[in-house]
């Protein structure tokens, strides 16, 4: 019965997102047996968008200074404006550090520091302005620094996340709320708190699944780049970096290398349409890759 639901649910999860294998689908759950090519390209797009945002934080932050300074009392704003000084800073060195970064885990560090920057920021502005009772405008104001877990939450939706890492950055976010709202649990209102609270729910669903939607979109990006279209097969270009990967650690261990080229007979001259190709081409294919070991590979080195 569970292998029955487990079938369904991942033909379900296939016929929605774009038609993705079962390994695809496993893909999207959590990034330990990713290919290197989509590691490079996911490592790429995720430091270059912690930069992006880094970088128009890093000129919003101080921009706001002047807010503060207008609404606030100087016994609140100039705590404030140290805290976004040091924001200011600490984005800026992101940006500077991001730039030598080249693996997942560089990624990941580049992620959590960018995410722990307004975190510790909000902590320290909601705990500071609690110990002060403000009014009418002034009250205003400090209701948008309230405002900034939930900029973090949809701020996540431009990166390609899996749904295990989406959870690990969403997660101190939400636990960040909980313990806001535990600094000022006697005075706490607890309609508002829980209303604002289920929008964060609702927010950070939104952003895991815009994350993946993004993920899909590159696996199947990197899927068309290293198989042949007609055929199932790796491509020649991935074929020939394979090729030179297995030449490398067959050197290296001094074990035997085989390469068989194949070519099918007459086969240019049958074809008359795509059709045509792709019954020729699918029982070639699956007559060849149904006794090969795990470790052997097939490749399309010509196309037609």
């Amino acid at each position: 019965m569970n292998k029955t639901l487990h079938r369904i649910w991942r033909r379900a999860l296939a016929s929605i997102l774009v038609e993705m294998s079962d390994q695809e689908i496993g893909w999207l759950m959590q990034a330990r047996h990713h290919i290197s090519l989509l590691g490079k390209r996911r490592t790429a797009m995720i430091v270059s968008r912690v930069r992006l945002i880094a970088g128009l934080f890093a000129l919003l932050t101080p921009l706001w200074i002047f807010v503060d300074v207008v609404a606030f009392p100087r016994a609140v704003w100039i705590p404030l404006v140290l805290a976004r000084v040091a924001a200011t800073v600490a984005f800026c060195i992101v940006i500077h550090v991001a730039r030598k970064m080249n693996s997942m885990k560089d990624a990941y560090r580049a992620l959590g520091i960018l995410m722990a920057i307004p975190t510790l920021f909000f902590l320290f502005s909601y705990h500071h302005m609690a110990q002060f009772e403000l009014q009418g405008i002034q009250a205003a104001f400090s209701t948008g620094y309230a405002f900034l877990p939930f900029v973090m939450l949809a701020g996540l939706s431009i990166f390609p996340l899996t749904l295990l890492e989406a959870t690990v950055f969403i997660s101190p976010l939400l636990i960040m709320q909980l313990a806001a709202g535990a600094m000022n649990l006697t005075v706490l209102d607890w309609p508002n708190f829980a209303a604002s609270f289920w929008l964060m729910l609702l927010i950070a669903g939104v952003s895991t699944l815009a994350g993946l939607s993004q993920l899909a979109f590159i696996i199947v990006l990197v899927r068309e780049a290293i198989r042949d279209g007609m055929t199932g097969c790796f491509s020649r270009q991935s074929g020939e970096e394979l090729m030179e990967l297995q030449f490398i650690l067959a050197s290296r261990s001094s074990n035997p290398l085989t390469a068989v080229f194949i070519d099918l007979d007459h086969f240019t001259s049958t074809i008359s349409s795509r059709s045509t190709t792709n019954s020729a081409t699918t029982p070639a294919t699956g007559s060849l890759s149904a006794p090969l070991k795990r470790s052997s590979a097939i490749c399309a080195w010509a196309t037609c």
